[in-house]
């Protein structure tokens, strides 16, 4: 019986070994013989990780300065850095260094090991779960501040992320904290950030900051309208985000203006939380805030919803337009001290009436005192007898809310222009090509910008006219127009500054460049139908061999008029003379008229007149062109 047993034993013994294993067996494969086998490495998460700018096979080419790559032996490998990993996380010495250092990718190699991540013991890391919690995400925004051209840096505006907690209401996301990019510039010059930006002269670190002080930045400080997009992002893939902030926290990345910038950035950490997306894979050569808006909005099934969340000034700015002129002066009187509110509130006024003087008071002396016109002492006084009496008017407010404006940034018309055309100057015709890489003009349709604002970044105009076929016109590198209407409470300068090549003889192309910088302050003020007049005060320095003595300074007035029709189209004049009064000597005048009609927001039809004198000769050009507006992320 016994031997029977042992025979049995033998027999069933030998009948497992050639049993094949069951599907749902575990793997016999080590952790690092489990990523060579199923090729981890290149899973799109593991590249988002990475900040992957370019993955071929086994290489990555990050965007990262340096810190992103840990293995000390290969810094472009996505290979090597996860096999790296996993011997740390397996190492008990280095395990909890790791782990607390690379909560996203101890997080997705747990994952992605499914029942081998056994061997990858806990650990607590207090620091990390203290800040963790302190943020508590759940869901996440995209905040786009508008255009800020004052500041080269947020010249096309800026994008950001909000991190906000479970059951968030509106009033609580002001706590919530944000996720931001920005170069560290050390207070660079205007023109000296353009230049470094541009070429590479700095570096970009993330950081997370609560949103009230965004908004105090650029709501308040700034006067800058504030977009937040709802993204449908689930919580586990917000909560990868950010523990991929925790990581970046410090790592330096290239920042580049017009393609590393906070924009490309904000894609990459999309990325990270939901790879299906691939946003980076869409992104041309260069990104522009608005763009990647655009980029963001278009994706299916992406945006939850979207809110308007107006600056302080544009908020003021929309009760002055509903407010009485008694309302603004009376107002106006209490912030400057000239009116006492026990004296000058009189008894007889309607309910209505004195409820708008208190609360146009009121928003009066709180913007006052962000541009520093009145001390926080007295504001804080005013502020508190204004609450007082308007507390004993027992009447709901006379204004409404500023409304949602019907165009966002995100349907606007897309930042690049190309356009062809058709001139006559002087009975000879021409055929006119341009290409503008970003951003907007004055005869650009104004929905979805910011009013009276303008940048035109190397326009670029060529002619073809006749035998002698295709000759550059006109380059104008970059164009900045501030027209920033005055305003009951507030009256902001106006200024312009160009940099721009051109022949100088009007009708003359084939003669040299004059290469010009003008540029000076002045007024603007609104009018009906989204008009705007503005008046300047420019000076101009040139220098060419078109010249007499090869350069001059001049200076002279400009002035311009310009307003719409049926809602968007576009019609505006404008007049300039300049007086050269060193170098060579003379006198130019310009003049011209434009007529835009939007047909969409990728196409409009443009009919213009030029006329212009020069030291040498004059001319008159009439310009028809259909114009074309490109998104470069789509």
């Amino acid at each position: 019986m016994k031997s029977v047993s042992v025979a049995l034993i033998i027999f069933i013994n030998i009948a497992l070994l050639f049993t094949p294993a069951r599907a749902d067996s575990p793997s016999p494969h080590s952790p690092e013989e489990f990523v060579v086998t199923n090729r981890l490495w290149e899973n799109e998460q593991w590249h988002a990780l990475l900040h992957c700018k370019e993955a071929t096979g086994e290489e990555c080419n990050s965007a990262a300065a340096q810190g992103i790559f840990v293995n000390p032996n290969q810094h472009d490998s996505a290979k090597e850095e996860l096999l790296h990993a996993i011997r740390a996380l397996l190492n008990p010495e280095t395990t909890h260094s790791y782990q607390c250092s690379f909560p996203a990718r101890t997080t997705w190699i747990r994952k992605a090991l499914g029942a081998l991540e056994g061997g990858i013991p806990s650990t607590s890391c207090p620091d990390f779960e203290d800040w963790y919690k302190a943020i508590a995400p759940y869901s996440v925004t995209v905040i786009f501040p508008s255009s800020f051209l004052n500041n080269p840096a947020s010249a096309f505006g800026h994008t950001l992320l909000r991190f906000d907690r479970k059951d968030a209401q509106s009033k609580d996301k002001l706590t919530s904290y944000t996720g931001n990019f920005s170069a560290s510039t050390s207070d660079d010059a205007a023109l000296l950030y353009v230049l470094k930006g541009v070429f590479g002269g700095y570096y970009g670190f993330f950081s997370v900051a609560p949103y009230y002080d965004k908004v105090k930045l650029y709501s308040d400080l700034e006067d800058r309208d504030i977009w937040e997009y709802d993204l449908t992002l689930t919580p586990e893939e917000v909560s990868m985000m950010v523990k991929h902030l925790w990581e970046l926290r410090a790592i330096p990345f290239s920042y580049y203006y017009f393609d590393d910038n906070c924009s490309y950035q904000l894609l990459s950490l999309i990325e990270v939380g939901r790879p299906s997306l691939r946003l980076m894979s869409r992104l041309p050569a260069w990104v522009i805030p608005v763009d990647t808006l655009r980029l963001i909005y278009t994706s299916e099934g992406l945006v939850k919803n979207s809110l308007f969340r107006p600056s302080l000034a544009s908020a003021l700015k929309y009760r002055t337009e509903q407010a009485t002129a008694e309302q603004i002066d009376w107002a106006k009187g209490i912030v400057s001290g000239k009116l006492s509110i026990e004296r000058d509130l009189s008894s007889g006024l309607s309910l209505p009436e004195k409820a708008g003087r208190l609360e146009l008071a009121y928003d009066m002396a709180t913007y006052a005192t962000v541009r520093h016109s009145i001390d926080e002492d007295r504001r804080e006084s005013l502020a508190w007898t204004l609450l007082s009496e308007r507390s004993k008017v027992k009447v709901g407010t006379p204004f409404t809310e500023h409304p949602t404006p019907e165009f966002q940034p995100h349907n606007a018309h897309p930042t690049v222009k190309i356009s062809a055309g058709v001139g006559m100057a002087d009975d000879i015709s021409y055929g006119r090509f341009t290409i503008r890489p970003a951003f907007h003009d004055q005869a650009d349709d104004p929905r979805g910008y910011l009013p009276g604002a303008q940048i035109k970044f190397v326009d670029t105009m060529v002619r073809m006219q006749g035998e002698e076929g295709f000759l550059l016109e006109r380059l104008d590198l970059l164009s900045v127009e501030s027209l920033a209407p005055r305003q009951a409470f507030y009256a902001p300068i106006s200024w312009s500054v160009h940099l721009s090549a051109n022949h100088g003889a009007y009708n003359n192309v084939q003669a040299p460049f004059v290469y010009s910088l003008s540029g000076g302050p002045g007024f603007s003020f609104s009018l009906p139908s989204s008009g705007l007049a503005y008046s300047l005060l420019e000076i101009d320095a040139q220098g060419s061999k078109n010249l007499d003595v090869g350069w001059s300074v001049g200076g002279g007035p400009k002035a311009g008029l310009q307003f719409s029709l049926l809602e968007n189209w576009r019609i505006g004049g404008e007049f300039q003379a300049t007086r050269y009064f060193a170098g060579d000597l003379g006198t130019t005048i310009g003049a011209k008229i434009f007529n835009d009609l939007p047909l969409s927001n990728r196409l409009s039809l443009r009919l213009s007149a030029s006329h212009g004198s020069t030291r040498q000769n004059e001319e008159t050009i009439y310009l028809s062109e259909l114009v074309y507006y490109g998104s470069p992320t789509l």
